[in-house]
């Protein structure tokens, strides 16, 4: 039996079709998006070019995008997913249709579905604008169409897309419903239930029950971590966007129901050292624990670190910074699951930037010119002494 694959990022499509040895295959893309779009500079396989990526590599010939309804019978939606399919310019024949204009097909077929196909009304860059707050198309009914009309898949790939809050985090649950109905297995119902327990905790939150929330939302992180999402609310959302205030209140927001917030903690530490306050910057992140392996951290610290003049403590924590970059770690900014591992940080050669400032204050000139060197070559404007903008886009 074919196996359904179930992941956050949607790249990760990209190496199962890879793994799975497909050639000039036929795609039913079930997205709100073509993700066609030009390769990355770091060419690296990104959510937005996966599908582009593998038509370049010859393994899907023929493409089907199945849209959501509510964007597919709006007149200017529609108009703007025919020019988004138009302008992607794919070298294959890319027809864009609603799923109940789908004819049967009889061939191999990869279905690929990302989740976020049941709660996007809208494209925008806002998901409190684009995004239903609940789906408008259950798994049960999805799933019947799709058999019906994919009888012979070959591969099919489930993202949940949870990152970027393309899909809201209290219905990531639906990934593992849709695939064990596709697979003919039996549908996670503790899963289901943690999903229901976010979902009600985030509505007795809205209304003031806070003793209430919590217990709800204390029993879905008993059943599935994964509620602690850097994307739990849009505060991550918003930074990137530069929206500080926003973010900072959804920031608040998630401690008040969740006091062990790593990322909301990150997320405040972050505003602090963009608004000049390194000190309560450092007493946010004090509470995110050390063995936190996330880029955004590492950085945070290294620039608290600076801003206060602890030099030394401060060069160790740019260069930890510089060592999960060429690792391959992503920032919280690039949504990836970069499974090859590519350099993806745009905020990397500013990092060299500030090492270069660090260590001429340290007096280690051979140190300082090397990591000036590299970001001259990169073009990065150089400083007197490192910043402490923590901005999370490059």
């Amino acid at each position: 039996m074919i196996m359904t694959k179930i992941f956050d990022c949607h790249d990760e499509a990209f190496f199962e079709w890879r793994d799975a040895g497909l050639r000039a295959a036929t795609l039913v893309h079930v997205d709100a998006h073509h993700d066609m779009e030009p390769a990355s500079p770091s060419g690296a396989i990104d959510i937005g070019n996966y599908v582009r990526a593998a038509i370049r590599d010859g393994m899907v010939a023929r493409m089907f995008w199945i849209v959501p309804d509510p964007m597919w019978f709006n007149s200017g939606e529609r108009t703007r997913l025919l020019d988004g399919a138009q302008k992607a310019a794919p070298a294959i024949d890319v027809q864009v249709l609603a799923l109940d204009d789908l004819p049967p097909l009889d061939q191999p077929v990869i279905l690929d579905i990302d989740l976020d196909y049941l709660f996007t009304a809208k494209f925008d860059l806002d998901p409190a604008i684009g995004v239903l707050r609940d789906p408008w198309v259950w798994p049960d009914a999805l799933v019947d169409e799709l058999a019906d009309r994919c009888p012979n898949r070959v591969v099919t790939t489930i993202a949940t897309s949870v990152t970027g809050a393309f899909t809201p985090l209290g219905w990531k649950a639906l990934a593992g419903d849709l695939a064990a109905r596709m697979d003919g297995t039996t549908v996670d119902m503790e899963a289901a239930r943690a999903g229901r327990d976010l979902r009600q905790a985030e509505r007795d939150m809205a209304v003031g029950r806070l003793d209430i929330a919590r217990a709800a939302f204390r029993r879905a992180i008993a059943t599935d971590p994964e509620y602690r999402h850097p994307f739990r609310t849009l505060g991550h959302h918003r930074l990137i966007n530069g929206r500080a205030e926003d973010a900072e209140k959804c920031f608040q927001s998630a401690l008040e129901l969740d006091p062990d917030d790593h990322w909301a903690k990150l997320g405040l530490a972050m505003i602090a050292l963009d608004a000049g306050r390194p000190d309560d910057a450092s007493s946010h992140l004090a509470e995110v624990p050390h063995d936190l392996e996330s880029i955004d951290v590492a950085r945070a610290r290294a620039r608290i670190l600076a801003a206060q003049g602890d030099i030394d403590a401060a060069i160790a924590g740019f260069v930890r910074t510089l060592s999960l970059a060429v690792n391959g770690a992503v920032p919280l900014a690039v949504w990836m699951s970069n499974r090859d591992r590519r350099l993806v940080d745009p905020l990397h050669w500013q990092d060299h930037a500030d090492l270069a400032a660090l260590y001429g204050r340290a007096g280690d000139a051979s140190s300082a010119s090397a990591h000036r060197r590299i970001a001259e070559a990169a073009r990065v404007p150089l400083r007197e002494g490192p910043a402490s903008k923590s901005a999370l886009a490059g």
